[in-house]
């Protein structure tokens, strides 16, 4: 993403790939903002990948919370300082889609696009909200990087997660839609 530094895996942490169990392809997708479509950018962008037969102790992967990037989820008004969405992961999934012991999150990248200001990844078990897994209340959308924790935060099954996403569009006159572009919100 746009301003984003290298990403390390944590020691002792990898991604699967391939065998029994892990996936047989990888894709890279990137996203192009060329809005003056200007002809003499050059892109530089790649992606290096070890792999090892050495397995790794813990396993790595991905995980979204938010909103649909369509306009199913976002619907945004114009001239709002402040306006407020949410996306929800209800109990119901984390049952479903975690193992009993819960996963440890490494890391975080909170993405939004230009007229994104804040968000927050909050985390409620048994009925009380614990301490958020990540909140950036000055997001920037020409700096988003994944952000290594010192310490791991503990998703259980049965937590409900909600991402709180805040948006600027005072200096829009039409609605701002979800989708890919960046003219668009996520």
């Amino acid at each position: 993403a746009i301003g984003g530094e290298d990403l390390y895996m944590p020691e002792g942490v990898g991604f699967p790939v391939g065998g029994d169990n892990g996936p047989k392809y990888l894709m890279m997708e990137i996203h192009y903002d060329n809005p003056n479509l200007e002809t003499d950018i050059v892109d530089s962008s790649g992606y290096r990948m070890y792999v090892t037969q050495t397995l790794r102790d813990i396993e790595a992967g991905f995980m979204q919370v938010g909103a649909w990037t369509n306009i199913n989820g976002h619907f945004i008004p114009p001239g709002l300082s402040y306006a407020h969405n949410k996306g929800w992961m209800s109990s119901d999934c984390t049952t479903a889609a975690l193992p009993p012991t819960g996963i440890n999150v490494f890391g975080s990248l909170l993405h939004q696009h230009t007229v994104g200001v804040a968000s927050s990844l909050r985390i409620i078990r048994d009925n009380v909200e614990l301490e958020p897994i990540d909140s950036n209340w000055n997001y920037d959308f020409n700096y988003q990087n994944t952000i290594i924790f010192d310490e791991t935060k503990l998703i259980m099954p049965g937590d409900t997660l909600i991402m709180d996403c805040y948006y600027d569009t005072s200096n829009r006159d039409i609605f701002t839609l979800g989708g890919e572009s960046t003219s668009e919100e996520m």
